[in-house]
């Protein structure tokens, strides 16, 4: 059997461009997929963040000092300086 007829000269070149296009598309779906948010926070925010950190990790009643004012106040021991009683009172936070 004989097949006459025109034939594309170039089918290496044909194919070549194919795979272009393909490997084109490839990047630019995988462009869609790789592209993340991030955050960058600056030293200084980074030092917050951490010292907030710490303050919640803080209990919010001081246990020990509320024992130890229970007991000074239970044995009659508890004074508290007039100067600075004085200096709260007139303080106006």
């Amino acid at each position: 059997m004989k097949i006459n007829g025109h034939y594309p000269k170039n089918v290496s070149n044909i194919y070549q461009k194919q795979q272009q296009n393909t490997v084109s598309k490839e990047k630019k779906a995988d462009k869609n997929i790789i592209t993340k948010d991030s955050l960058q926070l600056s030293p200084q925010a980074q030092q917050i963040s951490d010292l907030v950190k710490k303050v919640e990790e803080l209990p919010e009643i001081r246990a020990e000092k509320i024992a130890e004012i229970k007991e000074k106040l239970a044995n009659n021991t508890y004074q508290v300086p007039a100067a600075k009683l004085a200096a709260k009172m007139l303080s106006k936070k």
